[in-house]
């Protein structure tokens, strides 16, 4: 009996990603809200292979092989089932300012130099310096995975080309070949206090985690503000910890809704645009933004899960893949369900109460095999320390 229940709680509770450390079986809002956002979230990478820094005066900056060759990682999310992403501009569309700002920071490091980002650009606006021959930005995306399952091996990046930025407002948009794929709904809301998640590919200082699996991060909106000199743009603080390649991920409510995107760090958290900004770029790219068959399909498939419905998550998960066949988390969740299944674990939405009724019981006859035990023990322990008749 011991060995069921626990086999039964383990395929219960089981998490679907040790650096995520979320359960599919959460109660938790935001835990679900990052389960239903992470099959629309991406790895972003930007590369671009540049000669020299030529400074305004006509001077050649060498630089040393390494430092010739830039990459940028970030964070991009799907706004529309058509495969358009979400990206920060600076990550997706660096302009020659910051290509320059990027190999002079890591030219000094390389030669173990005194080194910063205020240095560089500093540096680069005081000489005006701009790349030479540089190469057009190539752009890779990979789709984020938060589970361990297929043994640790890391999705295979794919090709993205840039469709549209602003660069004002540091936002851009990138499409890949995926049509069909699920994407985020937006909802344009920036309210104090609201709790959110976020979903990047900063690093946590772990050097287990598989490069597409994303840190989710939890917290609240802070305060909204517009920033000095940009009259048009307003950004809303969020109070969780941003790090290096979270630009441009997504800020997730509740509802698994993107509410914003990361674009900066700032003090203990960080700085998002809201989801209107994402919206209207969008608009103007001639993108018709909505989470797409695939994303609604799966959404109700966890619906289905979280009431312990197999039968219909099953289904559900079936038509989630049969719209998008690369749909990573549904593929995962549907063996578990096979799984659960399986071993015979039905707790659907109408016998919920007798599988409680079930599992009490069987806690009850656990508990009173353990007391049974240790009343043996306990007998056996007194009897012998009686004397000897």
């Amino acid at each position: 009996m011991r060995f069921v229940v626990t086999l039964l709680a383990a395929l219960l509770i089981a998490p679907i990603g040790s650096a995520a450390a979320l359960s599919d079986l959460s109660g938790d809002e935001l835990d679900r809200a990052a389960i239903l956002a992470a099959p629309s979230v991406y790895r972003l990478e930007s590369k671009v292979t540049l000669e020299a820094l030529q400074t305004a005066d006509g001077r050649r900056v060498e630089l040393p092989p390494r430092a010739r060759r830039l990459s940028e990682v970030g964070t991009a999310f799907a706004i529309a089932p058509d495969g358009t992403l979400a990206a920060a501009a600076h990550v997706a569309a660096p302009t020659p300012v910051e290509i320059a700002r990027d190999a002079r920071l890591l030219a000094q490091a390389l030669a173990g130099m005194p080194h910063s980002l205020d240095a560089a650009e500093e540096w680069v606006e005081k000489t005006g310096a701009r790349p030479i021959g540089a190469s057009d930005v190539e752009l890779t995306v990979t789709p984020a995975r938060l589970l361990s399952e297929n043994g640790g091996e890391v999705s295979a990046p794919v090709p993205a080309r840039l469709v549209g930025a602003e660069r004002s407002k540091d936002l851009a948009l990138v499409r890949i070949d995926a049509v069909g794929a699920p994407a985020l709904a937006l909802h344009d809301v920036r309210t104090f206090g609201t709790p959110v998640t976020t979903l990047g590919f900063g690093p946590d200082g772990s050097d287990d985690r598989p490069e597409d699996e994303p840190r989710i991060e939890r917290g609240k909106i802070g305060l909204s503000g517009i920033p000095d000199e940009q009259p048009d743009r307003r950004l809303a603080q969020v109070d969780l910890p941003i790090r290096r390649g979270d630009s441009g991920a997504p800020v997730v409510d509740e509802e698994g809704r993107a509410v914003g995107i990361v674009l900066l760090r700032y003090q203990d958290g960080g700085l998002m645009a809201p989801a209107e900004d994402v919206r209207a770029l969008a608009t103007a790219a001639g993108v018709e933004v909505d989470e797409g068959r695939s994303a609604k399909q799966f959404r109700l498939a966890m619906e289905s899960l979280w009431e312990l419905d197999l039968e219909q998550a099953g289904a559900r998960l079936d038509q989630t893949l049969d719209t998008y066949p690369d749909h990573l988390l549904a593929q995962s969740e549907s063996s578990r369900v096979e799984r659960l299944s399986a071993a015979d674990y039905r707790l659907d939405a109408g016998g919920r109460a007798d599988g409680f009724w079930v599992a009490l019981a069987a806690a009850g006859l656990l508990g009173a095999i353990v007391c049974a035990t240790r009343l043996s023990q306990l007998w056996v322990r007194r009897a012998g320390d009686r004397p000897p008749e």
